[in-house]
Parts: structure tokens; sequence; C-alpha cells
């Protein structure tokens, strides 16, 4: 058994030094199957890894960030319709704003245990008064209730989040996100200081922790004040809101409370039994849901576009390996003369197809972590290739190489001696 492994050992450090041969004697063909092979593993890596770190920040960033864990969102009802527009015999009408109003109302009527928030936003000029425009920025503004630091994960990492007496009172204090507090007072520091905001005053109680970028997008250029401050009025129309949130305790809570504060909001709004809603209800699940369902047509239609690749890369090598067994013919034919086996023909040209292309293989997951790697410098996205997404790039290769291997390695050992050296 021993002999027999130590053959076998000999056989492919033969056929491996056959690859080495037809790479040094034969650069072209041996290239195109490198190249055919490695883009084709290079983007099946680029996109799973793609794939795989937008769910992440989707659910980090998107859930955690911007919307909230555990969250369900009251939004107005969206519709093309204007105001009083007829439809045959029904009279539609423009679906009625969020309001403060509605927010106080509904913060009486929530499950216990969970946390009601609202807010609006817009986008304004933010900079030191008298400050050159070096040191102004444009901030996205996010007017608020003061709960909304919870509801949305907005950790203050200097100073503190304003409080529910300043929220009520419609107090001048604004914490800032870190790129604007950077932007603005550069080494200084903020809390303290007096910004203004749309060109109003307002003091500086906090900063918040750096929160990164979602799709090349900052999530630090962000200023947060009181909805009832005097921005009321100035970015929104007074006393209307984008939406009003309610996080609860728990994800399995999420259901039960989304069907009383959608009940609730029906009373708040008159309707009747038979009529649709005219808000929108939305939930942190119902997003990630829809990301899970976009997820799953991207992991198939990616890879079935980077197959295309891999298919073209396997009937590249097959054809070129059959040009190689048709010129090789003559030395197929003296090596059968002086004892070579049927077998030993077999793995060797199959070594050279699965050696070149798994050569391929570890040239596409290079490209392909430099791709991810780029992507997330780039765009911002965690990319990341993990250990086993590598395993699986050469896996493929293997297979390629099998594949594209199989029949031109049958058809050389199926050479008879008399016939291959007939010939030469």
């Amino acid at each position: 058994m021993k002999r027999a492994g130590s053959t076998y050992t000999m056989r492919m450090a033969e056929a491996v030094f056959a690859v080495r041969d037809m790479l040094h004697t034969q650069r072209l063909r041996g290239s195109i199957i490198v190249l055919c092979t490695a883009a084709g593993v290079a983007f099946l890596i680029a996109i799973v890894a793609i794939v795989n770190g937008l769910g992440r920040q989707l659910e980090h960033d998107v859930l955690g960030k911007l919307y909230g864990f555990n969250t369900i969102q009251l939004q107005r009802e969206s519709r093309d319709t204007p105001n009083e527009v007829r439809h045959g015999d029904e009279l539609r009408r423009q679906a009625p704003p969020l309001t403060l109003g509605d927010a106080e109302w509904l913060g009486g009527r929530i499950p216990t245990g969970a946390t009601l928030a609202y807010s609006y936003s817009g986008s304004a000029d933010v900079g030191a008064p008298g400050a050159p425009a070096k040191w102004r920025t444009d901030a996205r503004i996010l007017a608020a209730s003061a709960s909304q630091f919870v509801v949305q994960s907005l950790d203050v990492r200097v100073g503190r989040p304003f409080t529910d007496y300043e929220a009520q009172r419609g107090a001048s204090v604004v914490v800032l996100g870190a790129e604007v507090a950077m932007r603005v007072f550069g080494a200084r520091a903020a809390v303290g200081q007096i910004v203004d905001v749309a060109g109003l005053p307002y003091r500086v109680v906090g900063v918040l922790e750096h929160r990164g970028k979602f799709l090349g997008f900052s999530m630090d250029k962000l200023v947060v004040v009181p909805a009832r401050s005097h921005l009321n009025g100035v970015i929104n129309t007074r006393d209307e809101l984008d939406a009003i949130s309610i996080r609860v305790a728990h994800d399995s809570l999420m259901a039960p409370a989304q069907v009383v504060v959608e009940g609730a909001m029906r009373v708040r709004h008159g309707l009747e039994a038979a009529e649709k809603n005219d808000f929108q209800v939305s939930s942190s699940e119902t997003l990630m849901d829809a990301w899970r369902r976009i997820r799953r047509i991207m992991l198939i239609v990616g890879p079935a576009l980077t197959g295309v690749a891999l298919i073209v890369a396997v009937l590249v090598t097959m054809n070129i390996m059959l040009v190689v067994v048709t010129e090789r013919v003559p030395e197929i034919g003296l090596r059968r003369a002086l004892g070579a086996r049927r077998s030993d023909i077999l793995t060797q040209f199959l070594a050279e197809s699965v050696t070149l292309s798994v050569t391929g293989g570890l040239i596409g997951v290079l490209i392909g972590t430099g791709l991810a790697a780029t992507l997330r410098a780039i765009a911002a996205i965690p990319t990341s290739v993990a250990p086993s997404l590598a395993l699986l790039g050469l896996a493929v290769s293997v297979i390629v190489g099998v594949s594209a291997g199989a029949y031109p390695a049958y058809r050389a050992s199926s050479l008879s001696p008399i016939e291959a050296l007939g010939r030469e």
C-alpha cells in the first residue's frame, strides 16, 4: 500500500511538472485557462461578499441606527391624487398628515413598556455664529422627541441628549453628529458652544457617537433638536411629523403591538371598518423580510451569472486541452510503448487541467478578495471574504478543472501505442 501511495504521488508530481512545462512552452494557452477560471471565481466571491455585506449593514445600520430595532413606524399615507379628486362615484381626499397631536394622543394608548418617539426632518446649514464657510456644513436635521435617542439608538459620546423637559418646552438645545462637530469646532470642545441651525441659535449639549456610512452616505452629518423648538414650521409644515415610532422590548411583542397601534390610529382618524388606512404602518421586521427576499434573488441570480463565465471557462479549457492532446499524440504513444498505463495518461492530463484551473481559482480568490476590500474602502460596505467562501472558490475551480479535463484526458488515455506512434 505504501508503494502504491508513493507511485501515485510520483504520478501527481510528474503531472504538476508537465503543467509547469506547458505554461513555459505554451504560455498563451495556459494563461487563457487560468484567466477564464480566475474571472469566474473572482466574480462569484465578490458577489457573495457584497450580498452578505449589504445584509450585515442593513441589519446593523438601517435597522439599528436609522430605523430602530423592534420598532413599528407610522407614516403619512402616500397618494398621488390631489385633494378632493373624484374617481367615478368615490371622492378621494388627500391623506391627513401625522401631527404632534396624534403622537400625544397615541402616547397614552400604546402597550405597557413600549416607547413612543416622533420626528420630522430636513436639511440646513450649520455652523458657529459668524464663522467662515470652511467651518460650516450642510447637515440632516432631525427634529424629534427626547425618546428618539432610545428608539433609534442614538448614543451620545460627549455631553448628554436633551431631556423630556427640554423637548416639551421646545428648548433651543442641540446634539451634533460626530462629523458636524468636527467640521464646525475641529479639535475644540463642542458642548456648551452656540451653533446656528438654519440661522437659529442653539446651544450644544452633546455629540453623538461615530455612526459610519451607509452605501457611501455619512450618518454622522446629523443634528438632533427638539421637535417643538424654533425649527418647527421652518423645515416642516408646523406641527406636522414625518413619522411616529413605537419600540417594544422584544421582537415577539411586535405583532400584537402593531395591531394595537394600528387600531388606535384608525380610531384617531375616525375610519370606518370598511375604510382603508389613511396612514402607513411598517416595522423593522417588514424591512428585514423584504431584504431577505431580495437577498435570495441576488444569491440566485448573481452566482447564475458567474456560472455563465464558469461554463465559458470549462468550454475554453476543454477545447485547449483537446488541442494539447492532439499535439502530444507522439509523446503519448512513446510513453505507452515504454510501459505507461492508461491510468497514468488519464491522471497526467486530468491533473494538468485541474492544476491550471486551481491556479486560476487561487488568482480568482485574490482578485475577489481585492474587489471586496476596494468596495469596503470606497462604498463602506462591510464586505469580507470568509475562509469558507475562499474554499468555495477553490472547490469551484477544481470542478471546472475536472469537468473540462475529463473528456480530453479520456481521449488521451484511449490512444493505443501503435496508433499514437503512427501519427508522428
